[in-house]
């Protein structure tokens, strides 16, 4: 019975020195995404077809869901779902940047600027939720800044 307390202990004490889980931030978790994203793209890979696992570690399963149900739809939209945009530029790929807007509990806005160092700035407001220690992202919606 002695052995099994002292084993115990150790084990409790051990798990205690054990380093927290790091959770990466929003917006290094975002530029990745787009990072990665733009890549494929480039590539002449569709990532929704091309990657799909990869995406799958970005995105939130409801948002995949919704994403193929539009476009199985007879209204499927002319657009890609997270540039909100027909297609995409040069300029952005490598000019990712990122900026987290506001927080409630388990989910973050983040504002994404592509190409913001040239005129062809393109913004998108995106909605990431945290997930067992990671963001993934929930939503995508064209910014329109003045």
């Amino acid at each position: 019975m002695v052995g099994l307390a002292s084993l115990l202990v150790t084990l409790a004490i051990s798990l205690q020195r054990q380093p927290p889980v790091a959770v990466s931030t929003p917006e290094s978790s975002i530029k990745s995404f787009y990072t990665w994203y733009l890549s494929e793209l480039a590539k002449d890979r569709y990532p929704l077809i091309d990657g799909r696992e990869k995406l799958k570690s970005f995105v939130a399963p409801e948002l995949l869901a919704e994403i193929d149900k539009q476009r199985n739809s007879q209204n499927a939209p002319d657009a890609d779902y997270f540039l909100q945009a027909q297609d995409y530029l040069d300029e952005w790929i490598g000019d990712i940047a990122a900026t987290k807007l506001d927080t409630l509990q388990n989910r973050v806005r983040v504002r994404v600027l592509l190409g913001g160092k040239t005129n062809k700035l393109h913004a998108l407001l995106v909605t990431l939720w945290l997930v067992r220690n990671t963001w993934f992202v929930r939503s995508v919606e064209q910014e329109v800044l003045q």
